[in-house]
């Protein structure tokens, strides 16, 4: 009541200032209606007062309330993160000690026998280096030639060392180029397409027919194109026999190879042993052929609504 009559006091004065009623019967009438509008409202009762309390310790309640779910809220909400990057987290430790067993495990299997073939495999190429003094051409291609002799492993470095023309001769990554697109894999007599329709059969897959060649062949594996017993036209993936074993075989001396290499200084400095790890997993990936098709499912799932010519079989 007392800054309002001020405030009032101050406010009639700069009104009347200037008019032609004296300066000070403002102030005065206006001060005099303050006092009586006070007074009027003491009379009234005091529950005027009681009522206007309880809204205001009501309208405080409600903003301290708001204040108090708002601050919930985001103590919740940094719960909920932290709960969900400590989960990420545990979920991320996991999986390198998965990878980490699993190498592990194959650097466990390595073998003296298969070091001893893949040598005596090589042998040839330390004959053919005064080759490489006239003729580097020829001479990468007689290596090319011997990788694919090797196994599935050494094919598929010698198709990742063919796409590194920034390090390596240009004569090295043409000659290892030409087993991007044809390998003879020498090492697997591959499957008949009698075999292959009876592998169907057993799954319970009916077909219509099958071509008698594949239609295509790698290091890995080979398609055949099919059809259903609907019309459905197909292409079937089959992984070679015995690749899976001779893969981790010498995956297994890539691995040791690397376990070594890591002890010398400039080669740790080059993580040659994390680069060796990594190609073994990418490497194994390659014969998940369920992993595969949860891939090409969800690129499916993507590319659904696309209006552009992509499919994904």
């Amino acid at each position: 009541a007392v800054v309002l009559r001020r405030a009032a006091v101050s406010s009639a004065s700069r009104c009347f200032r200037g008019s032609d009623v004296s300066s000070a019967v403002g102030p005065l009438l206006l001060r005099r209606g303050c006092a009586s509008g006070l007074s009027t409202l003491r009379g009234a009762g005091a529950w005027r007062w009681r009522v206007a309390g309880g809204v205001g310790l009501g309208i405080g309640g409600i903003v301290l309330v708001g204040a108090g779910a708002a601050h919930c809220l985001e103590i919740s909400r940094a719960h909920e993160e932290a709960a969900s990057h400590a989960e990420a987290e545990e979920q991320a430790a996991l999986r390198e000690q998965k990878r980490q067993a699993e190498v592990d495990r194959l650097r466990s299997q390595a073998s003296l026998w298969r070091l001893a073939e893949l040598v005596l495999t090589m042998l040839p190429v330390v004959f053919a280096l005064p080759v490489w003094l006239v003729d580097p051409g020829s001479f990468w291609s007689f290596v090319a030639v011997r990788i694919d002799c090797c196994g599935p492993t050494f094919v598929k470095l010698a198709q990742w060392l063919s796409t590194r023309r920034d390090i390596f001769p240009e004569t090295l990554c043409a000659a290892f180029s030409s087993m991007q697109n044809k390998v003879a894999a020498r090492w697997s007599e591959g499957l008949t397409s009698v075999q292959v329709a009876a592998g169907l059969r057993d799954n319970e897959v009916a077909i219509r027919s099958i071509e008698p060649k594949p239609h295509a062949s790698g290091s890995i594996a080979e398609v055949f194109f099919a059809v259903l017993e609907d019309g459905t036209d197909v292409a079937v993936k089959c992984l070679r026999p015995g690749t899976k074993a001779l893969l981790e075989a010498d995956l297994a001396w890539l691995l040791r190879f690397s376990q070594l290499a890591d002890k010398v200084e400039m080669l740790r400095l080059l993580g040659v042993r994390q680069a060796a790890e990594e190609f073994c997993e990418h490497v194994q990936m390659q014969t998940d052929f369920q992993t595969e098709a949860s891939h090409l499912r969800r690129f499916r799932a993507n590319f659904a609504e696309s209006t552009e010519a992509v499919r994904f079989p």
